[in-house]
């Protein structure tokens, strides 16, 4: 998770979860989500993950490792 958000780019602490029943666009679970519906999808699915705007090509092969974990 740390290192996601190194890769990612989020500043400081970040809660990985929501404690609530709330939205997860500002959580990095959130935020792994939209990558990973991205990378599967495509952009046309929008974006709403306020961590982090969208990765750019470098910085998805950078993430990879994260989302091919088991294959």
């Amino acid at each position: 998770r740390m290192q996601w958000g190194q890769v990612r780019g989020f500043r400081g602490y970040t809660s990985w979860f929501p404690s609530c029943t709330c939205s997860e666009d500002n959580f990095g679970s959130g935020d792994y989500a939209e990558v990973f519906a991205s990378w599967q999808v495509g952009p046309q699915l929008g974006w709403r993950s306020s961590r982090a705007g969208p990765p750019d090509p470098a910085q998805m092969r950078r993430l990879m490792p994260y989302l091919t974990v088991g294959s």
